[in-house]
């Protein structure tokens, strides 16, 4: 329920749904339902006080690896890779692209791939390499509009010195393309 809030756009709902599920989850020692409420309370804050929803992410990110529960520890990495670019370190955040990454290809899940490799995309705009970020989201960029969740995209990042007509129009796609229209 928490993240379907927050995918709607309703951040006060989601962090007040948000509000005990992590103890709830201690209650139960399991490493998937504890790793899932904290992912669930880092997606309900990431918007409104991101420090606590890294904070949050990464003690998920820490239980679902030190478990072996690696879908988990892909889309909790997935979802603090541009957290940490915009509050935190820019090398940390591809350490988590990539580590999603990794999973999804040791897993042989190409279906999914494309998601972290959209974050990949999302990272590498954030950190001011737009050509790279072109490059490698530019697949998806004649199917965006297929894409669930592509019509609440967030505005693109221009380039401090660069006006935003001289950017390449195939970098907004590869911003835009994850869930919910982020990582």
């Amino acid at each position: 329920m928490v993240l379907n809030l927050t995918a709607a756009g309703e951040n006060g709902e989601a962090m007040a749904a948000a509000t005990g599920l992590v103890e709830a989850a201690e209650t139960s020692q399991n490493p998937f339902a504890i790793s899932f409420a904290l992912l669930a309370y880092g997606f309900a804050y990431r918007d409104v006080k991101p420090l606590r929803a890294i904070d949050a992410l990464r003690r998920g990110l820490a239980i679902a690896h030190d478990n072996g529960v690696r879908a988990m520890e892909s889309f909790t990495a997935m979802t603090l890779g541009p957290l940490e670019v915009e509050h935190g370190d820019s090398m940390t955040a591809l350490d988590y692209v990539t580590r999603t990454i990794r999973n999804y290809s040791d897993a042989g899940n190409t279906a999914v791939i494309r998601l972290p490799l959209a974050c990949l995309a999302t990272v590498l705009d954030r950190i001011g390499r737009y050509e790279a970020a072109a490059t490698v989201g530019g697949q998806w960029t004649r199917n965006m509009h297929k894409l669930p969740g592509c019509h609440r995209t967030r505005p693109r990042r221009t380039p401090p010195d660069k006006p935003a007509r001289a950017r390449s129009p195939t970098t907004i796609p590869a911003v835009n393309i994850a869930i919910w229209g982020r990582c």
